[in-house]
């Protein structure tokens, strides 16, 4: 039904007034609320109405060109608006303080929230709302008060109150007038109602909802997931800490789901900004400006050129970790030229093959994908599956962190004494997410970070081994691409076969270059493998290597025994 005016409303200078009359007009009606919005209701006559299954033809069913108003009968018809002096009753505290930068709507919906869970009427807490926000040194305009109040109302997973009906009631024919338009295939009075979002009280719903949709589309660990869910949450309520962990999302090799995974993320996390390459400048001001969820692809690229970029990223992400830090930028030239310090604070997730500078990987949780194999089924990432399959996870993240901040602000969990110092700043805000949510949750979230501090620890070490047991191991009547000399397996012609394998990270282990050997002694040093010198007759001089009997012990407690391989295997001798 759409309401026919005599007089033109003068858009924008009318546009406030416009929209409180009509949010009126449908709560007069128990209408939708959203009605105040001209996309959410205009229709076009002869298209379709694709909010219905199947889309529905739009036709003009009647117009009767005398039934014409003006807006001043609309008042007369509805009462007068409340003002800020309309009392409220029932016993109600106004907050004791003005909102916090960027926390006005948080604190607005929840004390709107408060007041309808107490049983107050719509006109009570609007009342109540505006006389808050006329005591407010910066109050926000009428308009942005009332869409508070409509949030709040058409919250209907909120216990306590009565939930406000959206779509599909009509109101009552004889308040129908003028121009009218209809589907011809699909009546909305019959339409359901939107189903309700699970009540953001459960917590634990929501992680092991956000979990199962990254399974859905990814193939990884558990652990993996569930520590990829925790900093979801976090970057919805990263106002409540000083700390924030970065995630870093790795592979050995391309097409393992890196870009994917940050694909499904930006459909998730808090104003999510997903790029590629960016000028340090550019991105230190995004940053400054509008406190992102950074969602970095393909950093590889990046740290592998060792360039002033590299360099610049990498204070960047620095200085990111903590709110008390700055990036400093100058602007400008000669004598003109300034020096800002710029925020560069806030959540972010890197992704790219190989490793982190040292400073960047100390700060970040690794999340390390394989390529899925033909005996892994996920669905297919298509990008409307995956937005449908978001939304309600979305709404449930944004309506649990109004009432979060506020929680797990000074939260202060139990940590693992495993964890080293760093470990236990950059899993802190995740913990205490997990406490909160309850359940199994607080045993889970703990797991998880004793498992990814293992695997960043020991993955990188048993793939390397494997790989060394591969060179080290005839195949196929073939002799074995690596060859010890005096049960000593030296570092230089190991590397050599080693950068030569298809899909594996070390010919760019080194940012770029292929690995050396220092970093093969320090990765095998995890796994108590070490170098050896010994006297080489051969060569009248001394030979520096890997024992054959360390590299099989080594395989036998971490790799399983390959079958029909003579040569290395994985049973110790």
């Amino acid at each position: 039904c759409y309401w026919a005016l005599r007089e033109a409303v003068d858009f924008p200078a009318d546009l406030d007034a416009f929209e409180i009359l009509l949010r009126r007009l449908a709560g007069t009606l128990n209408g939708d609320p959203s009605s105040a919005e001209a996309a959410h209701v205009l229709r076009v006559p002869k298209t379709r109405n694709y909010k219905y299954s199947p889309p529905a033809l739009v036709e003009t069913t009647g117009c009767d060109a005398s039934r014409r108003y003006n807006l001043s009968e609309f008042d007369e018809w509805l009462g007068a608006d409340p003002t800020p002096a309309a009392a409220a009753p029932g016993p109600f505290q106004l907050p004791l303080e003005p909102p916090g930068p960027g926390l006005r709507h948080k604190t607005f919906f929840a004390f709107a929230r408060s007041l309808l869970v107490k049983g107050m009427g719509e006109c009570q807490v609007r009342a109540a709302l505006l006389a808050y926000n006329a005591g407010l040194p910066d109050p926000k305009s009428t308009t942005e008060v009332e869409d508070t109040l409509q949030k709040a109302l058409t919250a209907r997973h909120r216990a306590g109150f009565e939930p406000v009906v959206i779509l599909g009631r009509r109101a009552d024919p004889s308040a129908q007038v003028g121009a009218t338009t209809a589907d011809t295939t699909s009546d909305p009075s019959g339409a359901p109602p939107i189903e309700a979002d699970v009540d953001p009280d459960d917590l634990a719903g929501l992680l092991d909802g956000i979990v199962a949709f990254i399974r859905r589309f990814i193939v990884l660990p558990e652990s993996h997931a569930r520590a990829i869910a925790l900093w979801v949450l976090h970057t919805h309520v990263i106002d409540a800490v000083d700390i924030t962990p970065y995630l870093h999302v790795t592979a050995g090799t391309k097409r393992s789901g890196k870009s994917r995974l940050l694909e499904l993320l930006r459909y998730l996390v808090r104003r999510p900004w997903y790029t590629g390459r960016v000028t340090a400048a550019a991105l230190a001001r995004k940053l400054d400006k509008d406190t992102p969820t950074l969602l970095l692809d393909e950093t590889d690229q990046v740290f592998a050129e060792k360039g002033d970029y590299a360099l610049h990223l990498t204070n960047i992400l620095n200085a990111g970790f903590s709110r008390f830090l700055t990036a400093t930028l100058c602007t400008g030239e000669g004598a003109g030229l300034q020096v800002r310090e710029l925020k560069v604070f806030g959540a972010k997730c890197v992704a790219g093959i190989g490793q982190l500078p040292p400073t960047v990987a100390d700060r970040s949780i690794q999340i390390c994908l394989q390529r899925k194999l033909r005996t892994d089924h996920v669905e297919r990432a298509r990008d409307r599956v995956v937005k449908g399959a978001a939304a309600p996870l979305r709404r449930r993240l944004e309506a649990w962190s109004i009432q979060a901040v506020p929680l797990l602000k000074g939260a202060e969990p139990t940590l693992p004494d495993a964890l080293d110092d760093r470990a236990q700043d950059i899993w802190e805000p995740l913990l205490s997410i997990a406490d909160l949510a309850g359940g199994a949750w607080p045993l889970q979230a703990r797991t998880a970070a004793l498992t990814l501090q293992r695997d960043e620890a020991e993955d990188v070490a048993v793939q390397l081994l494997g790989d060394i047991r591969d060179a080290l191991t005839p195949r196929d009547e073939q002799p074995a691409a690596v060859k010890p000399h005096q049960d000593l397996i030296e570092a230089v012609p190991l590397l050599k076969v080693l950068a030569a394998f298809e899909d594996k990270p070390w010919s760019t282990w080194s940012r770029g270059e292929e690995m050396t050997p220092h970093a093969l002694a320090d990765q095998l040093r995890k796994l108590d493998v070490r170098t050896k010198q010994e006297w080489s007759k051969e060569r009248g001089k001394p030979v520096r290597g890997y024992p054959l009997k360390a590299l099989h012990v080594a395989c036998a407690r971490y790799l399983s025994p390959v079958s029909g391989i003579s040569g290395m295997s994985g049973r110790a001798p």
